[in-house]
């Protein structure tokens, strides 16, 4: 035998080369997974050196989600939109509609929307201020969107991990 674990009871050799069924998705979604961050990756690189308006499509979509979901999951909205990761957050409700992740599509659309038409600014300073100039209503509504964010069940990593793999194929 290889090095494979003993399947348990139920499982059968997959094509009789020593493969359980439940390993090889496993390994298949390990796989998915780090060609999604090594995309993430080489998007942020380039995002970090040309700017965002020389990112292909994909990039510009995979490093938006991927700092939404960063900065939201981690410090909530708040904390995203007075942070580096926010400076592609008028971007985020189409990059995550690209993907299919239109639960967080709306939130994160909602979320721009406290900042008034415009959305919240590009520009890491102007937004950090209007974040502290935001009104208490503001705030909660912020809030709000934090709740139904963590309460949400779409699972985005999934829904990324799935663009990704359909744009290198």
């Amino acid at each position: 035998m290889s090095g494979w674990a003993e399947p348990a009871e139920s499982s059968t050799l997959r094509g009789g080369v020593g493969i359980w069924p439940e390993t090889l998705h496993g390994l298949d979604r390990q796989f998915i997974i780090m060609i999604t961050e090594m995309t993430a990756q080489k998007a942020m690189d380039r995002l970090e050196k040309e700017g965002f308006d020389a990112l292909t499509q994909e990039e510009a979509t995979v490093a938006t989600v991927w700092l939404f979901l960063a900065g939201v999951s981690n410090n909530g909205f708040a904390h995203y939109f007075a942070s580096k990761r926010g400076d592609l957050a008028f971007n985020a409700p189409a990059a995550l509609r690209t993907i299919g992740a239109t639960r967080h599509a709306e939130l994160a659309a909602e979320a721009n929307a406290v900042f008034g038409g415009a959305g919240p600014s590009r520009d890491l300073t102007l937004r950090r201020d209007a974040v502290k100039a935001l009104p208490g209503a503001a705030q909660q509504a912020l809030a709000a969107l934090e709740k139904r964010y963590f309460d949400c069940d779409e699972d985005v990593d999934a829904v990324l991990d799935d663009y990704v793999s359909k744009q290198t194929k």
